[in-house]
């Protein structure tokens, strides 16, 4: 072999840990703050096992979940819903099947059932880019994992005993299955999940049919009508509604009532698309009273420094710094093509475009009828916000990641984890919070040990 030939060819990875790098696509050192981040995902989700919401919702699942673990019953039908009527069965069915496994005696178990599958939801998005994304392709999904893992509003929902917080797990086996969606298998399984979920939560139905659209949009020119194997769409929703059909066949037409006549619409989505991936979303948590308070926090004796507050600070000026700096090369372009810009060139683009542009559209078309528009109802697009995130940091960077970029993401990685264990903490020492988190179980065990299990 020349010295020439042996100059450019490719080094073999070594062995061990030191091939971890490759395996991954990414530098050592990005490979490493990765790591930590997902570590330090798993531990949050698990710490504090007392900080969590107990209101009506939580105290409806968890004694429905006891009845049937103490010999009664399964309910036929969930919680109400909030436009009325009651929720399919199997968004009290989830928290009955995962009661089964952990046995919990009281919330803190059951939610800890929640946390260690969104847990576990996290590592398969590892997974599915360890297996299925091309290793050239791999780096943003890792980076994408990281920042779920330590993301404020992630985290937070990801420790409740709440029907949607139970989705996260699926929502990854339904990117996995829109992937392989030319496949029989791969479309059975997309329309098993978006039917089955949808009955969890509506949304993830939501999802999964602005999925089906941008794919169909996506692969016209090459695939026309083979995007999908329809046989296979169909049988996977036959087999999703199955459990369903009960209700559907008792209140098909009901609820609704709650509705309204038509009003403008609520942005409020694309609020918290754009701010929550980059470590925000504490003031829904703690509401208006509370979250000013926790800005202040933590106090050094009576005197308050101020921490929180700079970390949020910090947290706002690399994102208009991302914002800007991707704003100025999309508008230096000489040419954009906005067919393009809409559907996305690749299916990362295309799903992160269906989300923004299509379930953006259906949530806030809702509002306009008297339908709330939650955040929760973003707990879906989680995997995919961040990846867009990610996508957003690549293209300020230049348009691939660079070391610029990954020191961003590496930021917003310890930044969110910081937030989230000072959130946890000021929940632990307030107890009674006056926002959307409500009093924490732990103060109301202590302040009603008679009444709460």
């Amino acid at each position: 072999m020349s010295e020439a030939q042996s100059a450019i060819r490719p080094s073999r990875p070594a062995g061990g840990l030191a091939a971890l790098p490759h395996a991954l696509g990414v530098p050592a050192w990005s490979a490493a703050v990765i790591a930590a981040a997902l570590v330090a995902g798993a531990v949050l989700r698990l710490i504090y096992p007392g900080v969590i919401e107990y209101q009506v919702d939580q105290q409806f699942t968890f004694e429905h979940v006891r009845r049937v673990l103490d010999g009664g019953a399964w309910p036929a039908f969930g919680m109400p819903m909030s436009i009325g009527g009651p929720n399919p069965g199997l968004s009290i069915w989830i928290f009955i099947a995962l009661g089964y496994l952990f046995q919990p005696e009281n919330p803190p178990e059951l939610a800890r059932a929640v946390q260690a599958m969104n847990i576990v939801a996290i590592f398969a998005l590892v997974a599915f880019a360890l297996v299925v994304v091309p290793r050239a392709k791999r780096e943003p999904w890792m980076w994408a994992a990281a920042v779920w893992a330590t993301n404020p509003s992630a985290v937070i929902y990801e420790r409740k005993i709440w029907p949607p917080c139970t989705l996260p797990l699926f929502m990854v086996g339904m990117i996995a299955a829109w992937h392989f969606r030319r496949a029989w298998l791969g479309s059975f399984f997309f329309a098993l999940i978006a039917v089955l979920c949808g009955q969890i939560h509506p949304t993830a139905t939501f999802l999964g049919a602005v999925l089906f659209l941008w794919g169909m949009i996506g692969d016209w020119r090459r695939h026309r009508w083979r995007a999908f194997r329809f046989t296979g769409l169909v049988a996977g929703a036959i087999v999703g509604a199955l459990p369903a059909l009960n209700w559907f066949l008792t209140y098909a037409g009901a609820g609704g009532e709650k509705l309204n006549d038509l009003r403008p619409p609520w942005l409020t989505f694309y609020a918290r698309f754009l701010t929550e991936p980059f470590g925000f979303g504490a003031d829904h948590f703690l509401g208006p009273i509370p979250f000013p308070d926790f800005l202040r926090w933590p106090f050094w004796g009576a005197t308050p420094t101020y921490l929180v507050g700079a970390l949020h600070v910090v947290l706002a000026l690399i994102a208009i710094g991302v914002f800007a700096t991707a704003g100025w090369r999309f508008l230096a372009r000489r040419r954009i093509s906005w067919p393009l810009f809409l559907v996305g060139s690749n299916e990362t683009g295309r799903m992160i475009r269906a989300v923004f542009f299509g379930f953006g559209a259906i949530l806030t078309l809702l509002s306009t009828t008297g339908g709330g528009l939650y955040p929760h109802y973003l707990v879906v697009t989680t995997p995919i916000m961040m990846l867009w995130l990610v996508a957003l940091v690549a293209y300020a960077d230049g348009g691939l990641l660079g070391n610029a970029g990954r020191l961003v993401l590496s930021a917003i990685c310890l930044l969110g984890a910081a937030v989230v264990v000072a959130l946890l903490q000021y929940v632990h020492e307030v107890g009674n919070i006056y926002g959307e988190f409500g009093p924490s179980w732990e103060w109301q065990k202590h302040a009603f040990p008679m009444v709460i299990r």
